[in-house]
């Protein structure tokens, strides 16, 4: 099983209006946001979690492979 404190490098980005900071082995942070109630899965380093279609998801409109993909790689040349 990976170590989720394996990494090398750690970027941040905005993916829908929330801050996540993102790890190279896959990993994300959701942070809470300003003046609200934390979530689940704020703060937390995470992999997500496995939806019904196999993808991994934090909540249903943020999929963690493209939180990665926008931290790493930038914004996708087309929608």
């Amino acid at each position: 099983m990976i170590d989720i404190d394996d990494y090398r490098e750690e970027k941040s980005c905005i993916y829908k209006d929330e801050e996540y900071l993102v790890r190279d082995n896959g990993a994300v942070l959701r942070k809470s946001r300003p003046n609200k109630k934390a979530r689940k899965l704020d703060n937390e380093w995470t992999w997500g979690r496995l939806n019904k279609k196999g993808y991994l998801e934090i909540t249903s409109s943020a999929q963690v492979h493209r939180i990665v993909a926008l931290a790493f790689l930038g914004e996708p040349p087309t929608k």
